[in-house]
């Protein structure tokens, strides 16, 4: 990826500490740190490493104030002397095309009023995204992930945008800035904040954070999946709440379609094993090694997750901890190697590579000519790293060290040679056509539409047992008809009137039916959550999503239980 404004670059080659890691260069004078404060996030493209934080100075760049680049040899600035992040901090990246997006709790980016916790870096300024009337956010974003032709915004905010249902995440289309939310029952949106995001290869969105009861489904808390069908749950549990982990998911990063994840949570799924750091296979979570006995996980009892990274076979997590599994030099940051958990680096004198946090991590490979390997980088509070006193708040070390040397394969035995038969003349080659290219096809971004909907019947009574929408038009209740611009997924809610001055109060559950485009028909038996509804006044509401996950607008009709 371009950078578009380089205000300085200066050459800054790592030099390589006695505990294995490297600081990324100086400030300019030989012997300083690149940086001069904390970093909290990370994000590698093939061209360059971005490196978000609380610092104002990169590679003595003084422009380059808590957002920066780092090309493997210097570091460059994504901001100017009128245009930048100057207040906050920045605690997530993305990137789309030559746009630059950062998340965090910064206000007013680029001098703009509406650049508010998130903003975008176009080459030239920053300045707001997502379409909204003002300011699209109001309270911090510590999460972003693209996904095809949307960026889904995650952190600690609600109504962001001014819809009342984006609260704590939110997609906003590449192409057209239009602001949409995730969801689709209104009474069960995000409960709590949305830390951290990630898709694995399918496109599939992971969200990770504090929540509960998700779309109004029991097992979708702190961590859920969505993909063309909706909200889903990620496993299950035996405790209270139903849920697979019971605690804050800090940390998410996909290989391929398996998900890592990264929590505070230990015994996942009632395996003793699987603590603090868990794989998603798709189906159900596994343990990721354990301790030396067996017997349990290899994290100790007060561990906190915040960061992971993947390579290959190989997953990587930095956090909190101390003397992982009793070795003194696993502190704050361990490698996965597909088998079993182990250090990574040292300080040089017996224990792990730093004290504090490690609050980032990525994987980058610097795409140089001259044999640079693919290296790990790390991002922290940290002030020093493997005995390095320059290797403040960011560090790196090459994968290849981690491996060890390479095992010399076993020589294959010469075959006797064959004797070479007598060739048989090759037939004059059919010239082949040149292939017309397909056109990409213009990512849908046009919300699906309901209309004409009624109610057979405004007053009714409820069924006793059974489902809340049936395809048959005959039974108990009412037939709910309604037009669909396009064929999409349709969820009814339904809330309840109450009191002298009608309040309305949403009724827990809801029910979806597949609908085609043009007409569609189903009965509406007046139960919502396996329960019927009591005698009183209700309105029934309908939302669409599409195949793309765009949301209709909602449509509403109001109807009456009778006894």
């Amino acid at each position: 990826m371009a950078i578009a404004v380089v205000l300085s670059i200066v050459p800054l080659a790592s030099a390589a500490g006695v505990g294995g890691w490297d600081h990324l260069g100086d400030s300019g004078t030989a012997g300083t740190s690149s940086l001069n404060g904390a970093v909290y996030s990370m994000h590698a493209t093939p061209g360059a490493l971005y490196v978000g934080g609380v610092f104002t100075d990169a590679g003595g760049n003084a422009d380059a104030d808590r957002v920066a680049a780092w090309n493997g040899s210097a570091w460059s600035a994504l901001s100017s002397s009128t245009s930048g992040i100057d207040n906050g901090g920045v605690f997530a990246i993305a990137t789309a095309g030559t746009r630059v997006f950062a998340g965090g709790t910064f206000l007013n980016a680029g001098g703009n009023p509406d650049a508010d916790f998130l903003a975008v870096w176009n080459g030239t300024t920053w300045g707001p995204f997502c379409n909204a009337a003002g300011a699209p956010f109001g309270g911090n974003v510590g999460a972003l992930q693209v996904v095809g032709s949307k960026l889904y915004v995650g952190g600690s905010f609600q109504n962001a945008a001014g819809l009342a249902e984006a609260d704590y995440l939110l997609a906003c289309d590449l192409n057209t800035g239009a602001s949409q939310v995730t969801t689709l029952d209104p009474a069960h949106p995000f409960s709590g904040p949305v830390h951290t995001l990630t898709a694995d290869s399918n496109g599939v969105l992971y969200a990770g954070g504090r929540f509960n009861n998700l779309e109004n489904i029991p097992a979708a808390d702190n961590l859920a999946a969505l993909d063309a069908g909706g909200w889903k749950a990620m496993g299950s549990g035996t405790g209270q709440c139903g849920c697979a982990i019971d605690g804050f998911v800090r940390a998410l990063t996909a290989l391929g379609t398996n998900v890592y994840v990264g929590t505070d949570v230990k015994d996942i799924g009632g395996v003793p094993q699987a603590d603090n750091v868990v794989k998603w296979n798709g189906s159900g979570f596994s343990a990721m090694g354990s301790d030396t006995s067996g017997s349990g996980g290899w994290f100790p009892t007060s561990t906190f997750v915040y960061a992971l990274a993947g390579s290959g076979s190989n997953v990587f997590a930095a956090g909190s901890f101390q003397d992982a599994n009793g070795d003194p030099t696993a502190d704050n940051i361990a490698w996965f190697d597909g088998a079993a958990w182990r250090p990574v680096g040292s300080n040089g004198a017996g224990n792990g590579p730093w004290v504090a946090n490690g609050l980032a991590l990525s994987v980058f490979d610097q795409h140089r000519t001259d044999g640079t390997p693919v290296r790990l980088y790390a991002g922290g509070n940290f002030t020093s790293v493997g005995g390095d006193t320059q290797a403040k708040f960011a560090a790196s070390i090459p994968l290849a060290e981690l491996a060890g040397p390479a095992p010399v394969p076993t020589p294959v035995p010469t075959p006797t040679p064959v004797p070479t038969p007598t060739p048989v003349p090759t037939p004059t080659p059919v010239p082949t056509p040149t292939p017309v290219p397909t056109p990409t096809p213009a990512p849908d971004t046009v919300r699906p539409r309901i209309s004409a909907l009624q109610l057979s019947s405004t007053a009714f009574r409820a069924a006793g047992s059974g489902r809340s929408i049936s395809a048959s038009a005959a039974g108990i209740g009412t037939v709910v008809t309604f037009s669909l611009s396009e064929r999409g997924r349709v969820r009814f809610t339904v809330q309840r009137a109450t009191g002298r001055r009608p309040r309305w109060v949403a009724v827990r559950g809801s029910a979806a039916v597949s609908g085609r485009k043009g007409r569609n028909r189903v009965r509406f038996r007046g139960r919502m959550a396996g329960r019927k509804l009591r005698p009183g006044n209700y309105r029934l509401t309908a939302r669409a999503r599409d195949a793309a996950r765009n949301v209709s607008l909602p449509k509403q009709r109001p109807f009456r239980i009778i006894r």
